[in-house]
């Protein structure tokens, strides 16, 4: 795992630009950088990095059609995994109920992708997903636990480091580096 230093982000920033695509995860300047010098001072937000980031690109992943000729494409199940998450009643201290992903997920707020992630996702998706992408979501499931309890121990920041660096190696073998995104490391 590289870390990224500002020369290094300025010239993937300037290659984005110049060749009009994404460059590990850099889709251009930022309005920030104006302010703030990438990536040395950055603030990283749990919601927008990590549920509509993250978790949102997984879902995406596993339910789009262009995943089709993908072993962890679960377009053809998603009926089944439907049927079973809108079976799932949150308690009233819960701002959203489930809803059908293949119905709603375009419209998914936050709060409904943490419910996935934190206590939908693997319940329901260990019927469906292949076990090693399975496995791999369990993991980033543990990262996120550890990193968003009330109490966070100096040993939970550092096992939760040693497995965000495994689980970004495993993410391009499994997904492709064309599924690396800026928030995933």
């Amino acid at each position: 795992m590289f870390k990224r230093t500002e020369k290094l982000y300025a010239e993937q920033v300037l290659d984005s630009q110049t060749l009009q695509t994404t460059v590990n995860g850099i889709k251009g300047a930022t309005y920030m950088s104006n302010w703030l010098t990438l990536p040395t001072y950055c603030i990283i937000d749990y919601m927008h990095a990590s549920l509509l980031g993250t978790t949102k690109h997984l879902l995406n992943m596993w339910v789009s059609n262009n995943s089709r000729s993908k072993e962890y494409y679960l377009g053809q199940k998603l009926e089944n995994i439907d049927n079973i998450l809108l079976l799932i009643k949150y308690p009233t201290e819960f701002p959203r109920q489930q809803r059908s992903i293949s119905h709603h997920q375009q419209f998914f707020r936050a709060s409904e992708f943490r419910n996935f992630l934190f206590y939908a996702g693997l319940p329901v998706l260990r019927y469906f997903l292949p076990t090693t992408y399975y496995n791999h979501f369990v993991q980033y499931v543990v990262i996120m636990r550890l990193l968003c309890d009330k109490k966070i121990l100096t040993a939970d920041i550092l096992q939760s480091f040693k497995l965000l660096e495994n689980y970004i190696v495993k993410f391009e073998i499994l997904y492709g580096k064309e599924n690396m995104t800026f928030n995933l490391h």
